[in-house]
């Protein structure tokens, strides 16, 4: 579930982890987002994808019969939650996709905030305009954003093919 809000919502870990059932509105399909780093506002939304509604929901309903505040109930309720899930995914993010790369090598690996950038990622390549990842993702200065503008030249090709003179 954790791989899953991360990819749906490009949250960074912390903010996954300490999401809240109280942040959860099944009706509005959103997910209050609480942005530690605080680049722009502290809180944004994250949009529930329709595809992963149920799953969402049925989370929900587990951590609320647990008494769960937090959506996630697997884990430890400190401030450390973050790092418990980290040292709980780059094992098997290691054994699937890291395994032939040097520990040094830092621009290959594939790490839980990789998840982030794969959702950019996705938005760009799926055609979402700059500006919208921009909000989705919680970045202050669209330059940060920019770095995912690139990924895309079939878009672009598609765009130039919808003209029509």
């Amino acid at each position: 579930m954790c791989i899953l809000l991360a990819l749906l919502t490009g949250a960074r870990m912390d903010v996954v982890v300490n999401i809240k059932v109280s942040d959860i509105d099944l009706r509005a399909k959103t997910i209050k987002l609480f942005d530690e780093k605080g680049f722009t506002d502290k809180h944004y939304l994250g949009y529930i994808n329709d595809k992963y509604y149920d799953t969402i929901k049925s989370q929900v309903e587990l951590a609320k019969e647990s008494n769960s505040t937090l959506l996630l109930t697997d884990a430890s309720n400190d401030s450390y939650r973050a790092r418990y899930y980290s040292r709980k995914l780059q094992p098997i993010f290691d054994r699937l996709f890291n395994r032939d790369l040097e520990k040094s090598d830092t621009k290959n690996r594939v790490v839980p905030h990789t998840l982030r950038h794969t959702f950019g990622s996705q938005l760009v390549i799926n055609g979402v305009d700059i500006y919208t990842v921009q909000k989705l993702m919680n970045h202050k200065d669209l330059k940060m954003t920019m770095r995912y503008a690139k990924l895309n030249d079939a878009v672009k090709h598609d765009g130039v093919n919808r003209l029509d003179f």
